[in-house]
């Protein structure tokens, strides 16, 4: 299946926080091995922000001073 997916960064070193233009990405869950165990719109978002989040461990956070954030998450059709 493939997920259109909407993200923005939060600059935390900002004060107050700011947000960058949102990007568009579009992941396909049978190509994408992170991804294969996916089965719903929040796993595709909980995964996708774990992958960039914390990419070498779930207890450390990757970039303390920005931080990435799943907006939206749509199944295209037809895939």
């Amino acid at each position: 299946m493939k997920y259109k997916v909407v993200t923005v960064i939060v600059n935390l070193l900002e004060d107050p926080p700011t947000i960058s233009e949102a990007r568009a990405e579009v992941i396909d869950t049978k190509k994408a091995s992170n991804f294969d165990a996916c089965i719903s719109i929040q796993d595709v978002e909980v995964t996708y922000e774990g992958h960039w989040n914390y990419r070498n461990s779930p207890n450390r956070i990757e970039n303390p001073s920005a931080k990435l954030k799943v907006l939206s998450v749509e199944p295209i059709a037809g895939s």
